[in-house]
């Protein structure tokens, strides 16, 4: 029978594989996402706006971060389906109250960052930045409307959240600190967009979506989160250019100097909405996550620990503390997943070996790169 030393030892160097193949899955993705919007952007290709914009968005959404990172998945580390989901944080089971929880703070998220982009806005103008990300979609018919919610809300919550909550954070679950992987998925998704201006609003959201993605270890509540964000977006732009409003509020803050202090008043609102809604989210999945002794032997000095997936057997430890005192519970539930079933052996987060994080890194840099080659290209 293995020791606990040689299980450390063999779970490392299969960690260190995968996370290097989890990571790889990543960096071509993004380098296939940075080629696609070179060409795209080269080439000169006849068409429409809005027809350009839909061909980038199939073959950058669903073929880049979908189709490829399945098959890549199936050749390099599992044909195995269940392991699919398992890794990219498919699988586990999410409250509704949860799921319509993550709607509220898709909705208040979409309000909130109006707050990051207009200090974006405000540091890059400031160095010389003059570039926009463009007029938007008009509106001419209501079939533009629905693919606009297809191409802008579907597409990027299914397959954006699938590569940068699923599989990243999948690649990224050995890293000690909690905090330090909602950073690093909160960056990545910032660089990702390779756009200036979307930089800092984009980080922002990927780090709060990367925080509920943890909290909740399904990539489903960031999902509804990513599409009621960008689905307000699309709804506002639409409502902007069909309904003529009437302006005497904002005249009379445009004439007393109080414009950006109004401006200010909802996405302040939202961000209150997004902590409340956070604090839900956390308390929430403390309590619906949290294992529960399902059977106790005390002639044999075991019992069963249950969670809503799997259960434990548990040697040398008092069930009774479990039972009593949520500080012990909160230490078993924290290490419930490194748990060897029926074995006794505990086993801490695997140390993963940096050469194995280097396709992530690459990730980074030729995203950030590209990012930066857009702030020198508005600066011309």
């Amino acid at each position: 029978m293995l020791d606990k030393q040689a299980i450390k030892e063999l779970t490392k160097n299969s960690e260190d594989r995968k996370v290097f193949k989890l990571g790889l899955i990543v960096f071509i993705s993004t380098l296939g996402l940075q080629i696609t919007r070179l060409i795209l952007g080269l080439v000169n290709f006849n068409l429409p706006a809005l027809y350009l914009d839909q061909l980038a968005t199939l073959m950058i959404q669903f073929f880049f971060l979908g189709v490829l990172p399945v098959v890549l998945y199936k050749i390099m580390i599992s044909r195995k389906h269940s392991d699919l989901l398992e890794d990219a944080s498919l699988r586990a089971k999410v409250p509704p109250k949860i799921l319509v929880a993550s709607a509220v703070l898709g909705f208040a998220l979409a309000g909130f960052s109006i707050i990051p982009s207009l200090i974006s806005s405000l540091f890059f103008n400031s160095v010389g930045y003059q570039r926009s990300l463009g007029s938007g979609t008009l509106y001419t018919s209501d079939w533009i409307l629905l693919s606009d919610i297809i191409f802008i809300a579907v597409f990027p919550a299914i397959f954006e959240e699938f590569v940068d909550r699923g599989i990243l954070l999948g690649a990224l679950k050995n890293v000690k600190s909690e905090m330090m992987q909602v950073i690093i998925a909160g960056i990545y998704f910032g660089v990702a967009h390779q756009n200036v201006p979307q930089f800092l609003p984009a980080t922002v959201a990927g780090m709060i979506i990367a925080y509920v993605a943890i909290l909740t270890r399904s990539i489903w509540p960031g999902v509804i989160i990513h599409f009621c964000n960008n689905f307000a977006v699309v709804i506002l732009s639409y409502m902007n250019q069909k309904i003529t409003l009437s302006r005497p509020m904002q005249y009379i803050a445009e004439n007393s100097g109080g414009l950006l202090l109004g401006d200010l008043v909802w996405p302040i609102l939202a961000g209150v909405i997004i902590f409340f809604v956070l604090r839900f989210i956390l308390s929430s999945m403390a309590k619906y996550t949290a294992p529960k002794v399902s059977a106790f032997n005390p002639e044999q000095g075991h019992y069963t620990l249950s969670t809503e997936t799997k259960s434990y057997t548990i040697y040398g430890m008092d069930p009774e503390k479990a039972l009593h005192s949520p500080s012990e519970l909160l230490k078993l539930h924290n290490i419930i997943e490194h748990i060897v079933e029926d074995s006794g052996v505990a086993i801490k987060k695997v140390k993963v070996s940096l050469w194995a994080y280097a396709p992530i890194i690459s990730s980074f840099v030729t995203a950030s790169f590209i990012t930066l080659a857009t702030l020198f290209w508005g600066m011309r």
